[in-house]
């Protein structure tokens, strides 16, 4: 959440500067450089570090959130809902941000949304979890067009389409939502599932291979196009 993951009373220098002075990345001239060098690169200027958290808006200071993230040069960012709080068209300014620094600091990016044309137009591969267990994996494209797994398949029917031959029939789940806490034996998905068998009740699916970089975790996979 970019309006309360900064500290109000912290100037940018400072949130930014921040981890490379904990981890003794330099001295004060190679600190500053790199964080000059950071700010521009998120698409901010170097008199934007005077300033404090409250006189940005939400998609600058998620820029900023960014920045911080990133001032350690990871190989590898995980980034929770980091469009979900903010509206649409600077949303569109954060993804594609993201895809710049992807290529430009060759970055592997873990990308958490429930935004499901989000994660088609930024992945590469995609997992689909289901009460924090991955049920189908594949490549993007293949996943989106040929979801093996029931729950993916209802996900993605419930994807609002623009024209009337592309709708489909959309799959409505029913059955009850399991609690975390009283997790059901067998499959997890078997009181939401609409091909639901005695086996799944009983016993934990294995992943199924649908093609050589797609994988299924249910009983009765089947290719289904959408």
């Amino acid at each position: 959440n970019p309006f309360s993951s900064l500290n109000p009373k912290m100037t940018i220098y400072d949130i930014l500067s921040e981890p490379l002075k904990v981890h003794k990345m330099g001295n004060d001239f190679q600190i500053k450089e790199q964080v000059i060098e950071m700010i521009n690169l998120v698409g901010l200027s170097q008199s934007d570090l005077k300033k404090y958290p409250h006189e940005f808006s939400g998609g600058q200071r998620q820029r900023i959130a960014i920045a911080r993230a990133l001032i350690l040069k990871p190989e590898f960012l995980i980034t929770d809902e980091p469009v979900s709080a903010l509206d649409v068209s600077i949303q569109a300014q954060i993804i594609n941000l993201l895809l710049e620094l992807k290529e430009k600091l060759n970055l592997t990016i873990l990308f958490i949304s429930h935004d499901l044309n989000v994660v088609r137009f930024i992945s590469n591969r995609v997992a689909v979890m289901y009460l924090g267990e991955i049920v189908e994996i594949a490549d993007k494209e293949e996943l989106f067009s040929n979801p093996a797994h029931p729950y993916t398949q209802a996900l993605l029917s419930a994807i609002p389409k623009i024209s009337k031959q592309d709708s489909g029939e959309k799959i409505l789940l029913t059955g009850e939502l399991p609690s975390l806490t009283h997790l059901p034996s067998g499959c997890k998905f078997n009181t939401r599932c609409q091909k639901v068998q005695d086996i799944c009740k009983t016993q934990i699916p294995s992943y199924n291979q649908i093609t050589p970089n797609h994988y299924s975790r249910c009983f009765f996979t089947e290719n289904n196009n959408l």
